[in-house]
């Protein structure tokens, strides 16, 4: 699987990531987040999604895109570890 966006927000309290992955054609996305008021980590699984919704997710994401290697990494090894 080939990741090919990643996107996160955060504020003072809470914050979001989009993981975008392409494998042989077919697109994939996860979201994920922590939340205050429930006091959890969320993580959703993998979700098939059409070519078109992900460069629609991309474009909604990209003001906010996190290009620090870093964290994609730390997000990668936990999610395929």
């Amino acid at each position: 699987m080939n990741l090919i966006f990643y996107g996160c927000w955060a504020d003072y309290e809470e914050d979001g990531w989009l993981i975008i992955c392409e494998k042989k054609g077919q697109y994939y996305t996860q979201e994920g987040g922590h939340s205050v008021m429930d006091e959890s980590e969320e993580r959703l699984g993998f979700e098939s999604i059409t070519e078109k919704e992900a460069l629609e997710l991309m474009v909604e994401w990209a003001e906010h895109e996190d290009d620090d290697p870093t964290t994609i990494e730390e997000i990668l090894k936990e999610h395929t570890s």
